[in-house]
């Protein structure tokens, strides 16, 4: 028995996928902080150190958001049973007209 994937699961992939960005810009952020914490610091005067962490903290939380956007989108349909109403902008099937479908 073949397991049917909902459309509004599809449209969770672009949020792991933002999420999966995110999370590596973190990650270098949080490398670049600790090369500005251990030696001298050349980027001084384009990213101090206090800007650099207020980045670092501020993209955990979006990556963490569209983690749980895309987490929503991916398990509710499954454990319901139904299709989640999605934006047909985000869909992967949308080509950029509207078919006036709906209201």
């Amino acid at each position: 028995m073949g397991k049917s994937v909902f459309e509004s699961q599809k449209v969770a992939i672009k949020y792991f996928s933002i999420a999966a960005i995110f999370f590596g810009l973190q990650v270098i952020v949080g490398l670049l902080l600790i090369s500005k914490y251990i030696w001298p610091d050349p980027l001084i005067g384009c990213l101090p150190f206090n800007t650099a962490r207020a980045i670092h903290t501020n993209l955990l939380v979006v990556w963490m958001i569209f983690g749980f956007m895309g987490g929503t989108d991916c398990i509710v349909p499954e454990e319901s049973g139904t299709e989640l109403f999605t934006s047909p902008s985000l869909s992967p099937d949308y080509g950029g007209e509207d078919k006036g479908e709906g209201v």
